[in-house]
């Protein structure tokens, strides 16, 4: 079944049926039979059948759905979603940053370029998942296999929080780490469309999500990472600030680090340590105020402080001591007091290690 030069819904037989979708956004699904489908050039939403299916997303933002077989699923150079259903499939995000989720069944995961997100969490554990190029981030059962993965994520790899920002109901941020650091959500709208699934709306003028302290989410002497994927439109203005995820501020006794949002739109890293060492490192002169899903975060190694942004990360070096202290974290403003993000943030994770 080839479909036109538009947008088409294509729909297979019982036995195994090949599908070219061409240009337009395309629906095309299979159903029985082992189907071999490939999308065309926009964004086209793609599901296998019940049997071993080839799906190929081509060049635009995709959403692709194994089905219930053993199934390879493959995204094109755009951002595509990638889904594996329920047999033990091999997903292959290619270019773009893509999400790619195994859904049950023992699956094969590769990134590909991209920043990309693997999602191993599942019923159904053993699965292997391989960032490959770009900044990504792993979820995984303690039983997966990880590997080049910059931010990994799992029980086992020192993920001390992780906010996935999907609840879309209720005032609670739920932490999917082992050390249940929930979040209070005060003023934000929960359940619209995020970088994976759902995020939350900032307000800019109140909204926030406030973690109780806890010592897990102070990072001490050790390395760290916190990232967030963010969403907005408007840079802040002379003198203002956007607060992405904070803990303590510049008073606090034992030290304080943030990740921010400043004027011209750029990503901006901030640390002190318990002796007043200080260490400030800006992001590229890129706005990202355009209304894309930009990764952004801060990172430790040793004797270098970073700001991530996107596939860029810029570094200095600052010989950090302990970082610790006893305040909340807030993500989304200053404690409620100022620097409020008028965007959506989503994906939320501070690794130690």
């Amino acid at each position: 079944m080839v479909g036109t030069a538009g947008p088409d819904t294509l729909r297979g037989t019982r036995k195994g049926d090949v599908f070219v979708g061409r240009g337009g956004a395309d629906v095309i699904r299979g159903r029985g039979g082992q189907d071999v489908i490939c999308g065309g050039g926009d964004d086209d939403k793609i599901r296998g059948g019940a049997a071993a299916d080839n799906v190929s997303g081509s060049k635009g933002d995709d959403t692709l759905l194994g089905g219930k077989g053993p199934d390879l699923v493959a995204g094109g150079g755009a951002a595509d979603i990638l889904t594996g259903g329920a047999g033990n499939d091999f997903l292959d995000g290619g270019g773009g940053m893509d999400s790619l989720v195994g859904a049950g069944g023992a699956d094969s995961m590769a990134g590909g370029t991209g920043n990309d997100l693997l999602d191993g969490v599942d019923a159904a554990p053993n699965d292997d998942l391989s960032g490959d190029a770009g900044l990504d981030s792993c979820e995984a059962d303690q039983e997966d296999v990880v590997s080049s993965c910059t931010f990994p994520g799992g029980k086992t790899i020192g993920v001390r929080g992780q906010w996935h920002f999907d609840e879309t109901s209720g005032s609670v941020a739920y932490d999917s780490s082992e050390y249940g650091n929930n979040g209070a959500v005060i003023d934000a709208t929960l359940g619209v469309p995020g970088y994976v699934g759902t995020a939350y709306e900032f307000d800019g003028s109140g909204s926030r999500v406030e973690v109780p302290a806890s010592s897990s989410l102070n990072p001490g002497t050790s390395n760290f990472d916190v990232t967030a994927w963010v969403n907005f439109t408007d840079a802040p203005g002379s003198g203002e600030t956007y607060d992405i995820y904070r803990k303590g501020v510049a008073a606090t006794p034992g030290g304080e680090f943030k990740l921010e949002i400043i004027p011209g739109g750029r990503a901006k890293c901030t640390a002190k340590d318990s002796e007043r060492l200080r260490g400030v490192i800006a992001g590229p002169s890129v706005s990202l105020a355009d209304g894309a899903w930009h990764l952004v975060g801060c990172r430790r190694t040793d004797s270098s402080w970073s700001v991530i942004v996107d596939d860029t990360v810029t570094s200095t070096t600052v010989p950090f001591g302990s970082i610790s202290n006893d305040r909340p974290v807030s993500i989304g403003s200053k404690y409620g007091e100022e620097d409020f993000v008028p965007g959506r943030i989503d994906e939320v994770q501070f690794t130690v290690g």
